[in-house]
């Protein structure tokens, strides 16, 4: 088959600017997944703290052994010495998360190459301490969350997650780790008519949660933080 010389060279241009992060995903414990279960890696920018970490590249496999080998392509375009880049890994069984990377995994720039061997964790032991308690909103970005209704977040197994702003309620499916958690980027809420203070905490929360990467809880004590460790929410189990 003859290959015209300008689709030739669109080739070799796409070629030249594609790259590739590969390395490869497995955890600890000694138990075999369900037959469906899937692996999902993620190449993603965790420069900004103040914005979801956007999204380069994603690949999904059946997860068919342990450690599971992955390979994923990018644009060269895409990538600034300047900032800062990492691979998330995550199992799941028809969306329900089973296990997660916890902690950051650079590549690209600074001093992290392009291969990277990922450890993740099991979701139902990491995220336990969350699950049973309803956890009542107190600060947003360092201020008092005083004023509109009673904003909250309760948490399930697996991570799924609902709770209340302002005014409107709001929930989705969290992934969730040992010390790591991230909030879809599009979280389900509610159209209800809100007075503009209402409307305001609203915007601010949801804000807020696309920023999370991280958690800690200590006592009744929940903080969720963002990519510099910069706590984001403050939160109180409610009693």
């Amino acid at each position: 088959m003859r290959i015209l010389p300008g689709i030739a060279a669109l080739c070799l241009a796409w070629a030249a600017e594609a790259g590739t992060v590969s390395g490869s995903a497995a955890y600890r414990e000694r138990i075999a997944l369900p037959p469906d279960a899937v692996l999902q890696v993620e190449l993603r920018d965790i420069s900004r703290q103040d914005v979801a970490a956007p999204l380069l590249s994603a690949r999904r496999y059946a997860m068919t052994r342990v450690p599971m080998d992955f390979s994923l392509e990018y644009d060269d375009a895409l990538i600034d010495p300047a900032r800062r880049y990492a691979v998330t890994a995550r199992i799941l069984q028809d969306e329900r998360l089973l296990f997660i990377t916890d902690t950051v995994a650079p590549v690209l720039t600074g001093e992290a190459g392009n291969t990277v061997d990922l450890m993740m964790v099991r979701v139902s032991d990491a995220a336990s301490v969350l699950v049973g308690r309803d956890w009542a909103l107190r600060e947003i970005e360092g201020v008092g969350t005083e004023g509109p209704g009673a904003p909250s977040i309760a948490f399930e197994h697996g991570g799924r997650f609902s709770g209340r702003g302002g005014c409107n309620r709001f929930q989705g499916q969290a992934e969730i780790g040992a010390t790591n958690m991230r909030f879809p980027d599009n979280i389900g809420m509610t159209m209800m008519a809100c007075s503009q203070e209402a409307e305001a905490l609203d915007r601010s929360y949801l804000a807020a949660l696309a920023k999370v990467v991280a958690y800690a809880v200590e006592g009744d004590a929940l903080t969720l933080a963002g990519v510099d460790g910069r706590v984001v929410l403050r939160f109180v189990a409610a009693r």
